[in-house]
């Protein structure tokens, strides 16, 4: 069966769960922002993107919505990254995506994330202030991450 982990990025921590996730699993690696693969060539899609002001990336919602028949039928695993940990990051998680998608997905995790404060402007310090997050942070969560490998592979 051959597997691909499609994602989108937005400051490169997705990347760096996306790529260490591929890698285990022996699956392609496409950035969305980049390519859009052929889900006709694989069995396996796991899709993941960070979460930011409360949704996914614009273009992975996009390719999820146009590329959702596909997706359901294939062997589906969803991740995203966020700030949020514990029930707040899997409300989040549960709401990413399409509902058609998350109910189909044999696996779903939520792999940590980061928020680098010297990589925002002003305005979204102020804003990720106001919620919560002061200080700079990078947490992969390897045990999510071994758990979707795990599930991946059954």
């Amino acid at each position: 069966m051959k597997s691909v982990v499609i994602f989108s990025s937005r400051y490169g921590s997705t990347a760096r769960a996306a790529a260490a996730l591929a890698q285990r699993v022996g699956a392609d690696l496409v950035d969305i922002g980049k390519s859009k693969p052929n889900l006709n060539s694989y069995d396996k899609v796991i899709v993941g993107g960070p979460i930011f002001a409360g949704s996914l990336p614009a273009n992975l919602k996009k390719f999820c919505t146009e590329n959702q028949t596909a997706l359901l039928s294939k062997r589906l695993g969803l991740f995203i990254c966020c700030a949020r940990e514990g029930q707040e990051a899997v409300d989040q998680l549960n709401a990413a995506f399409p509902a058609e998608l998350t109910s189909h997905a044999s696996v779903s995790a939520v792999l940590g994330g980061a928020v680098i404060l010297e990589k925002h402007n002003f305005l979204i310090k102020a804003l990720l202030k106001k919620v919560g997050l002061t200080e700079s942070f990078s947490r992969l969560n390897e045990d999510a991450l071994n758990s979707l490998v795990g599930a991946v592979q059954a």
